[in-house]
């Protein structure tokens, strides 16, 4: 859902998923998500996404 490479969470994908079930609802969770990460009301540890 995101860049890890980039300095801040500044960038979101959004809705690429196909669930077997909706999808909507899905999709809000990470407009959630992705909106308080941007706000920095939550953190993430970007080392544990990282590739190697």
């Amino acid at each position: 859902m995101f860049a890890p490479e980039l300095e801040r969470p500044t960038l979101a994908v959004v809705g690429f998923v196909q669930p077997s079930g909706a999808f909507m609802p899905i999709s809000e969770l990470q407009c959630r998500l992705a909106t308080r990460i941007f706000k920095v009301s939550c953190s993430v540890d970007w080392q544990h996404f990282s590739s190697k």
